[in-house]
This record gives structure tokens, C-alpha cells and sequence, in this order.
């Protein structure tokens, strides 16, 4: 069954009156992304200005967000699938929307907002195309910016931060350029008194142009990458040692703003 992407917004006033329908929008493809994938809104974040920013999975087809077409630029041979974030101010007029996609899978987990209303992601993306003939599907955050990439010289690890009108400020790569195989992961983002919190696992090695130094052996290991908003790097606070055992994509980490104590949950 074709899935579509919805955003539904209620009224939900104070001392227990009755929610009160507002608007609703949607977007997405004509076209199913497999079985186990749907285009669906997966993270929501809200400014001081009560606009809204949502991620979601979206496919190739007739693609569109409130009717506004949009390009997927992963490989059409495959089953394409992007992923978009896409704004809405309070009353539910479109904004702007970025598709972020290429020739493989991306892996953004969750979209925040600082105390100036500018936005950021951060995740991962698969693709090592250079946009030659042989590797013509590169990564890229719509037409803001392209990851130089290569089969021999990958680097998928991104933070990138827009201002409220979308308008891309800066695109942060920790990692060197590594060969074309599986990379470092990324597990969680968080924005918490305007620190950025962004939860990896990372290779033996080195990163953030020398700033952070891996010497453990683990196949894995989990950090915490802090940044402040201007894109400088903090430090990096590794997070134990852990084994990896499997079904990655559950795995996620949270940091507590109270006592900052770090959480893991995942499925083994």
C-alpha cells in the first residue's frame, strides 16, 4: 500500500478545553520505498517563532512537499529514497524544504533548533560517487551543497547548520578521507544550552583535522562530538568501549541536561 507523508498539526489549549483540528499538509512520492520503509515526519522541532522543521524518508516519484516539486538524487535503478527537511510556519504555509540524498542510503536522525532559531542536522550518508560517469550519484544537500567523495577517498560523516530561512550556514566532516567501505556510524544529536551533542562510533584513527585521536583497537568505538554553534569543535568524550553485536540502526544515546550522565539503548 503507497504510504504518504502527512504533517498534522492540533491545537492543544490549556486547562483541559477540546483539541481543536488546524491544518494539515503533505508531500512525498507516488511510490512505495520497500517493505520495511515508509515516508512518514520521524523528527519535529519548533523555533521561537513557531515555525516547524520535520524530517522524513521520501521516495523519487512526482516528489513534492505541499505541492512544491523537489528532486531525489539517488540512483532511479534502485528504490530511491532521500530524505527531506522541510519547514512550515505556524498557520502551515510550506517555507522551504531541502532534500538531502545521492546514490546510497542516509542516515539522519533528528532535527534541533537553537536559542536564534537557526537549525541543524547531523547523520551520515553512504554514497562515494564523484559524479563521474561511473559514479554518477554523489551526495548532496540539495542545491547547497556537494560532498567531494570519491570510491578511494570518503568522508559520510556530516553536521550542518541553516539559518531559519534556510539558507545552509556551514557543512562539519569529521572524518579524513577514508577508503570506500563501511564507515563510522552516528547514533543520536541533541542541542542543549546551545552545546551541540552529536553521538558517533568511530575507527581507530584520526579526526576533526587532528583535533580527536581514536587509539583504541575496538572495530568500534562510541564518542560524544561537542561543538559549539559557530561549527568549532569542543572535544570529544569517549563513551566506554563497546563491542558491536548487530542490529545497529536501533541502537541511540541521550544525554541528560540535568546531571549530563550519557544513556545507550539498542536491541541485541
Amino acid at each position: 500500500m503507497l504510504e504518504r507523508l502527512l504533517f498534522i498539526t492540533f491545537l492543544l489549549p490549556f486547562l483541559g478545553y477540546a483539541q481543536s483540528f488546524q491544518w494539515i499538509k503533505d508531500g512525498g512520492s507516488s511510490e512505495n520505498l520497500g517493505s520495511n520503509d515508509y515516508e512518514q515526519a520521524y523528527s519535529i522541532a519548533t523555533d521561537s517563532q513557531k515555525n516547524v522543521y520535520v524530517l522524513s524518508k521520501v521516495g523519487m516519484s512526482s516528489l513534492n512537499i505541499d505541492g512544491n516539486p523537489k528532486t531525489n538524487y539517488d540512483d532511479p535503478s534502485s528504490t530511491p529514497m532521500d530524505i527531506v527537511l522541510a519547514s512550515f510556519s505556524c498557520d502551515g504555509t510550506y517555507r522551504w524544504s531541502k532534500i538531502i540524498g545521492g546514490g546510497d542510503t542516509e542516515v539522519i536522525s533528528a532535527v534541533q533548533v537553537d536559542s536564534q532559531d537557526n537549525v541543524y542536522i547531523a547523520g551520515r550518508i553512504l554514497s562515494c560517487d564523484d559524479g563521474t560517469a561511473l559514479y554518477p550519484f554523489p551526495a548532496r544537500i540539495d542545491n547547497d551543497y556537494v560532498f567531494v567523495n570519491s570510491p578511494s577517498a570518503c568522508s559520510r560523516l556530516f553536521l550542518a547548520k541553516f539559518n531559519t530561512n534556510g539558507i545552509l550556514q556551514y557543512v562539519k566532516r569529521p572524518e579524513p578521507n577514508l577508503t570506500n567501505s563501511p564507515s563510522s556510524g552516528t547514533f543520536g544529536f541533541e542541542l542543549q544550552n546551545d552545546v551541540i551533542y552529536w553521538f558517533v562510533w568511530l575507527k581507530t584513527g584520526t579526526y576533526v583535522d587532528g583535533a580527536l585521536i581514536n587509539t583504541n583497537i575496538d572495530p568500534e568505538t562510541p564518542f560524544v562530538l561537542k561543538y559549539n554553534l559557530d561549527g568549532s569543535f569542543i572535544g570529544g568524550t569517549q563513551l566506554g568501549t563497546f563491542q558491536y553485536f548487530g542490529a545497529v540502526d536501533s541502537t541511540r544515546y541521550y544525554r541528560n541536561p540535568h546531571n549530563g550522565n550519557y544513556y545507550m539503548t539498542c536491541i541485541k
